[in-house]
C-alpha cells in the first residue's frame, strides 16, 4: 500500500523493496531443489532480507549521500554481532534437550534474551538506550 501511494524517491524505494522481497519464493524453491531438505527453505528469508537491506543502502546512499562504509560500520557490523550471539545461544537447547516442545520454547526464550541483550550492547547508542529506559520507566509507572 505504501508503494501505491508513494511518489518520487519514496515510490522508487518502495518498488525496489517490493521486487526484492519477492525473491524469497524462488530462492526458497531453489534451496529445496538443490538440498532436497525443506529445512533449508528457512534460510531464504534472511538472505532475501539482506538483499533488501543492501538495496536500501544503495538507494539511501543516492538520496542521503551516506557512505556505504559508514553504514556498514554503524549498522552491519553490530547486526552481525547480534546475529552471531543469538545463533550461538539458540543452538544450545538443540544440543542439550531432547523433548521437542521444551526445545522449541527454550530456544525461543533464549533467542529473545540473547538478541535483546546483544542488541543493547552492540546496536544502541547512549541516546537510544536513554530513550528506551525512559519509555520503559514511563510504561512501568503507568501500569503500577
Amino acid at each position: 500500500l505504501t508503494a501505491v501511494n508513494a511518489i518520487g524517491n519514496v515510490a522508487k524505494f518502495q518498488i525496489v523493496r517490493g521486487l526484492l522481497r519477492v525473491l524469497v519464493i524462488p530462492l526458497a524453491l531453489m534451496l529445496i531443489w538443490f538440498t532436497h531438505n525443506v529445512e533449508f527453505m528457512a534460510i531464504s528469508l534472511p538472505i532475501t532480507a539482506l538483499i533488501v537491506v543492501l538495496g536500501d543502502v544503495y538507494l539511501a546512499r543516492s538520496i542521503s549521500h551516506m557512505s556505504v562504509r559508514y553504514w556498514g560500520r554503524k549498522v552491519i557490523v553490530p547486526m552481525c554481532f547480534v546475529t552471531l550471539a543469538t545463533i550461538c545461544v539458540s543452538i544450545l537447547p538443540r544440543i542439550f534437550l531432547y523433548d521437542p516442545w521444551l526445545r522449541l520454547f527454550s530456544t525461543s526464550a533464549l533467542a529473545f534474551i540473547a538478541m535483546s541483550i546483544s542488541a543493547w550492547i552492540f546496536l544502541f547508542d547512549p541516546d537510544e538506550k536513554d530513550f528506551i529506559k525512559k519509555r520503559f520507566i514511563k510504561k512501568w509507572n503507568r501500569n503500577s
